[in-house]
């Protein structure tokens, strides 16, 4: 929501680890998020991700906070690695 009110055409859908293999192997979003508890999983996902062409980059813990300021730098976040 904050970033389609920000004039982007940005959706943006959460899914568990567990699922992540399969969803970045079907290269499915244009962009993966790790979130900082699930950063085990980084190497993991990033190298999958680079072998399908789509990005995947770790949530600083900053960006996670749902307070006006973690969404605003999540949104920066997710713009500028689109």
């Amino acid at each position: 929501e904050y970033l389609q009110g920000q004039g982007q055409d940005i959706t943006v859908e959460a899914i568990g680890a567990t699922e992540g293999n399969k969803v970045i192997e079907s290269a499915t979003f244009d962009l993966y998020l790790i979130s900082p508890q699930t950063r085990m999983y980084f190497k993991q996902f990033a190298d999958l991700g680079e072998k399908v062409g789509r990005p995947v980059v770790q949530i600083p813990p900053q960006a996670y906070i749902p307070i006006p300021m973690g969404i605003e730098k999540m949104a920066n976040l997710i713009v500028e690695n689109i």
